[in-house]
């Protein structure tokens, strides 16, 4: 049988390894559209926004920045 401290230990464990997971899915998006705004910034010769701000920002709000700045590009560099 379990000891208490065992039980708890394996808790703690259970969370920690929960947690890290929850913050990986949650995280993951948001570098990966800060990294892309970032990049078509430095593709057009614009200011790179700083991280600092854009870490203040959701998935959904990068994602929005992102893809009105790819029309942007399209409609400047693109040939049609």
């Amino acid at each position: 049988m379990a000891t208490i401290r065992e039980l708890i230990a394996q808790g703690k464990a259970e969370g920690k390894a929960e947690g890290e997971a929850e913050g990986f899915l949650e995280g993951y998006p948001i570098g990966l559209w800060m990294g892309r705004l970032q990049a078509v910034q430095e593709l057009m010769s614009l200011p790179v926004t700083p991280e600092s701000e854009l870490a203040d920002m959701t998935a959904a709000e990068l994602e929005q920045r992102f893809l009105a700045l790819q029309r942007r590009y399209e409609s400047q560099f693109k040939l049609r």
